[in-house]
């Protein structure tokens, strides 16, 4: 086509992934927005080894078994 070409990183389609997860939960959008900003300030670090978990209204980040905490 005659558009520009988008290039989106692997971290990009990842929280997209993740965007579109907590959507189909019920999670609102600015709650997501929220959960956003903060894994940005982190730095996206250790997204790898973290789970993301929500209940529909909040996301929680475990980093391992015995470790949860509310994001929001």
């Amino acid at each position: 086509g005659s558009g520009t070409q988008r290039l989106y990183s692997f971290r990009d389609v990842v929280v997209l992934k993740i965007v579109k997860r907590f959507l189909d939960t019920g999670v609102s959008l600015q709650n997501i927005r929220t959960t956003v900003q903060h894994l940005r300030e982190r730095g996206f670090r250790d997204l790898e080894r973290m789970t993301l978990m929500s209940d529909g209204a909040t996301v929680y980040e475990c980093g391992s078994p015995d470790e949860v905490h509310a994001l929001l």
